[in-house]
């Protein structure tokens, strides 16, 4: 080697070993810079998953914590009709259409209801009657509980692509800042000293345009962090009311929170309210109102027309119930309040032409309905006139027999009582009211082994809700119980 070479290959690595501190320090800053960002961008996306959970949980308490107003018989009845189609009916529901067998299921509907059963239980049983079909809302369970699953899992799918997209963004900007910040300029061991290629030298215009400066981090790296966190909580809103709006049990007519809607439900809500509080002189008001907004609504006409009653206006009250029942010949309250106003009138003779003019369209359940509801309401003289308009036209009508045997036990008449469910036996020896009731008034009477039997007839029926109820609070198992082990004794 000759000595001009060795001299300028000494001074080479003489150059070298100086500028190597330099290029340390440099790469040490930009690593420095590198971290920084990274815990940045790390720490954003922490606050973005906070929000969406926090925004989501909001949702969910929303959802849970407000109570749907409490609902009445008829609200239920009225709701569980709009949502059965009319079987002979072209887009109808059984509440909108007149037909002969809408009539019919709304009755069934109303029967069930009174007799304490659910609503899927009464949707249920009219799916297995009339089949699927007739249900506008599909069933949420078994295979078409699905029509409610696959949106829920659609949103879900949808947010998961939205997030991934976003999050893949959001680490290209920031793989972009960090290329940027580890290629500073003029300076960088191994990169000052290999020329770069056409292809690194466009991807150095692009990071250079996505770094500021200062060399502090990336424009676009911050933006898509922002923009990652504004579509997590935008997603975090769209799900929780989609759960908001799918976890609650609402009425027809509530709104997401809970609270009461404005307009016709409104006012007979704030109708039913100023009654509770003694304000009728305000809810004959606020009735008005619906009825200007809906001239033909039942509701409205049924109970100012009862508020009639209350102030003695009769005869406006007995008419604007005959409206009412000219517009839902089904409505169980109508009724109630129509024979009451006639009864308080003196004028049986119209109770009983109203009654069988009743039972004579088929209506018999309905007309039964009416003197349970009276009974229950403490009006038994009321449930014995509709009772016995019920049995001038059908003597046979085991429901009226059963029913008018219980009212008269009710008032310790146990002899007449019995005739009349020993006749209603006969004909149904299985009916449970027919058979729950013997066994009480048995028992009252000291027939403790017929008693016996007639209850253990009574459980196996099946006996629905409301019967349970009856017989569970007469004590008259605990009764028989307490007997039998005494004569064990």
């Amino acid at each position: 080697m000759s000595s001009s070479t060795a001299l300028s290959h000494s001074t080479s690595n003489e150059s070298t070993d100086k500028d190597a501190p330099s290029a340390f320090a440099a790469d040490s800053g930009g690593r420095r810079r590198v971290a920084s960002r990274r815990v940045r961008t790390s720490s954003a996306r922490r606050w973005s998953w906070v929000a969406m959970a926090i925004v989501a949980a909001a949702a969910l308490a929303v959802a849970v914590a407000g109570e749907p107003p409490a609902r009445t018989e008829q609200d239920r009845i009225r709701e569980i009709a709009e949502s059965v189609a009319c079987p002979q009916c072209d887009g109808q529901s059984v509440a909108e259409s007149d037909v002969a067998i809408s009539r019919e299921i709304r009755r069934e509907i109303a029967r069930q209801v009174r007799s304490g059963r659910s609503d899927s239980e009464i949707l249920r049983y009219l799916a297995e009657r009339y089949g699927e079909d007739v249900l506008l809302e599909p069933p949420r369970g078994g295979v078409a509980g699905l029509v409610w699953l696959l949106p829920m899992l659609g949103l879900c799918a949808g947010g998961v692509l939205v997030f991934t997209a976003l999050r893949r963004w959001s680490r290209l900007g920031d793989a972009g800042s960090v290329a940027g910040a580890e290629a500073p300029d003029g300076a960088g061991a191994g990169h000052a000293l290999a020329p770069p290629s056409s292809i690194e030298r466009e991807d150095s215009r692009v990071v250079e345009g996505e770094v500021d400066s200062s060399g502090g981090g990336g424009v676009g790296g911050r933006w898509r962090s922002v923009l990652l966190g504004a579509g997590t909580i935008a997603l975090a809103v769209v799900v929780g009311v989609f759960l908001a709006t799918n976890t609650r049990d609402r009425g027809a007519s509530d709104t997401i929170t809970g609270n009461s809607p404005g307009g016709v439900a409104g006012d007979l809500r704030r109708a039913e309210e100023l009654v509770a509080a003694g304000d009728v002189k305000g809810a004959i008001a606020a009735y008005d109102r619906v009825l200007e907004a809906d001239p033909q609504n039942v509701e409205a006409l049924t109970y100012q027309a009862s508020l009639f009653l209350r102030e003695g206006r009769r005869r406006e009250g007995i008419s604007q119930l005959r409206e009412a029942l000219g517009l839902d010949p089904t409505f169980i309250d109508a009724w109630s309040f129509l024979v009451v106003g006639l009864s308080v009138q003196g004028d049986d003779r119209a109770i009983q032409k109203e009654i069988a003019s009743l039972v004579d369209r088929g209506s018999s359940d309905v007309a039964n309905a009416v003197a349970q509801q009276l009974l229950a309401g403490g009006r038994p003289v009321e449930s014995l006139k509709v009772l016995d308009a019920i049995l001038r036209v059908r003597p046979d009508d085991v429901t009226a027999l059963a029913w008018r045997g219980w009212t008269l036990a009710r008032a310790t008449l146990y002899e007449d009582a019995l005739r009349h469910l020993d006749k209603a036996r006969e004909l149904d020896p299985r009916d449970p009211e027919v058979l729950g009731f013997r066994a009480i008034v048995l028992a009252q009477m000291g027939r403790t082994e017929e008693a016996r039997r007639e209850l253990a007839a009574f459980y196996s029926t099946n006996p629905p809700p409301r019967m349970l109820g009856i017989v569970g609070a007469s004590g008259v198992r605990e009764k028989l119980e307490k007997g039998a082990k005494a004569s064990d004794e």
